[in-house]
């Protein structure tokens, strides 16, 4: 992960106040030029790459907190960076997480942007399709999504990470042990939360919604594919019969949430 020299600077500085010593005694123990050298790290203009070591030792503590902050702090970081880094594992499965906890993909299907592009011979629109969500507003949501995640599930990653990790303090700092342990935390509870009604009814809903959308026509009072006036017989019958897909695709959606309002109702009254 990216270092951030005015972090580093920052602890840099923390921790020479807390033993009390000056930029000078610093310089000096260190032997490097002067106190404008041990300045500039802790102003965050210089990285003291070669002197890491030697800083970890006289404050008592690691280069991986010198770099990175405490461990908790570092773990949020990752998690930002890889969700931010899209295709990355951690990522997909932040998505998957959003999916099943925040109906991420409900959401977006509502705020997609509708289209009228065709009319029939009579100038009555009838077909209908649904272009990508509105950028904005899904990207301000997925932020929310993520802060959400971090602020109900951080602590336990830290403690998990933490316990696996006590006698190796370094191998929590390390990249790819993170990924795979983030990722089958997330994991865990993606698996769980498949076996609840709620998510097996919203996931469905979902989907019929994504076939809606990918069927790109609207229901209509055609009776036959003889109502419609323009088009070849296999372009009226396409339309037709897509109408008719569309009409049970959306009853299906309607008979789903009768299902969620009274599995609800029965819950609340418990």
């Amino acid at each position: 992960m990216k270092i951030d020299k005015k972090a580093v600077g920052i602890r840099l500085k923390r921790l020479r106040e807390e033993k009390n010593l000056t930029l000078d005694e610093v310089a000096k123990l260190l032997n490097v030029a002067g106190k404008t050298t041990v300045n500039a790290w802790e102003k965050g203009r210089a990285y003291p790459k070669k002197y890491m070591d030697k800083l970890a030792e006289l404050y008592n503590t690691t280069i991986e907190y010198l770099n990175y902050g405490d461990l908790k702090n570092y773990i949020q970081k990752y998690i930002e960076q890889e969700f931010h880094s899209e295709n990355t594992p951690i990522h997909n499965w932040l998505i998957e997480y959003f999916n099943k906890f925040y109906d991420y993909e409900n959401y977006k299907n509502e705020n997609r942007r509708v289209n009228v592009v065709g009319r029939d011979a009579e100038g009555n629109s009838f077909i209908e399709v649904c272009s990508d969500a509105n950028s904005e507003l899904i990207q301000n949501f997925s932020i929310e999504c993520l802060n959400k995640f971090i602020l109900d599930n951080l602590d336990k990653i830290h403690d998990e990470v933490q316990g696996e990790t006590i006698f190796e303090n370094n191998k929590a700092y390390d990249e790819k042990f993170l990924e795979n342990h983030i990722t089958f935390y997330i994991k865990k509870l993606v698996i769980a939360r498949k076996q609840e009604f709620i998510f097996l009814s919203n996931d469905m809903k979902n989907k019929l919604s994504k076939m809606f959308a990918d069927i790109g026509v609207i229901s209509s009072l055609w009776k036959s594919p003889d109502d419609i006036k323009s088009g070849t017989v296999k372009e009226r019958a396409e339309l037709f019969y897509k109408a008719k897909l569309s009409d049970i695709i959306f009853g299906c959606e309607k008979n789903i949430e009768v299902l969620i309002e009274e599995y609800q109702k029965y819950i609340d009254n418990e």
